[in-house]
């Protein structure tokens, strides 16, 4: 037995960042998908007031198609958490590591896990001409707004000129902007579930070696 189909079920969208429209079509995709198989569900457009529309609606479980700040990165967790509301995906601290490319990087590193080469820039403790006057990576390079998604502020640069334009964009995102070496390569998306992980995991795999 199902002990969600008895609840009163939320689909958290929208959101304060500028990943808002790609959450509200990917919610809505979310909502239908679970009308359809009979759960009682009910959107959430994420603003300011988000808590007293959960107590307003009464929901009782959130499920999170939220995209980018406040919604990936521990901000909505945990006011869930306090809430006593259940949630889909990540905890508050695994949300907040995630989102933060420096922190999740420096884990990586910790655990012995390969990651590209990079240098982080924090725009209010450092000087960017400072910052490049001892910049030590080499060409091409990749800069990107450490706590954005979707690729949001992200450029690659080929030389000096670039990676200062790159940057400066890149922080008026967020303040942490991260600049790591360009690694080429093929990119792979593996749709599935966890419940036939191995299977595409094998796929994905096979489809690889096919190449």
């Amino acid at each position: 037995m199902n002990p969600f189909k008895d609840k009163i079920v939320g689909v958290l969208m929208g959101g304060l960042s500028k990943e808002r429209e790609v959450s509200l079509r990917s919610g809505g995709a979310v909502l239908d998908a679970l009308l359809l198989r009979g759960y009682d569900a009910v959107p959430i457009d994420v603003g300011t007031d988000v808590a007293e529309q959960l107590k307003k609606k009464e929901i009782e479980v959130a499920f999170l198609a939220l995209h980018g700040r406040y919604g990936e990165d521990g901000c909505i967790q945990g006011l869930l958490e306090i809430a006593g509301i259940p949630y889909t995906g990540s905890s508050v601290l695994a949300s907040a590591l995630a989102m933060d490319k420096h922190l999740t990087k420096d884990i990586a590193r910790q655990e012995g896990l390969p990651t590209p080469d990079s240098l982080f820039f924090d725009a209010f403790h450092e000087d960017l001409d400072a910052f490049l006057a001892k910049f030590c990576l080499s060409f091409p390079l990749i800069v990107k707004p450490s706590r954005e998604g979707s690729t949001i502020g992200i450029a690659k640069v080929e030389n000096a000129r670039e990676l200062k334009s790159a940057i400066h964009e890149a922080a008026q995102l967020d303040s942490r902007v991260l600049v790591e070496k360009f690694v080429r390569g093929r990119e792979v998306t593996v749709p599935g579930d966890l419940s036939s992980a191995a299977f595409f995991l094998a796929a994905a795999a096979a489809r690889l070696g096919s190449k």
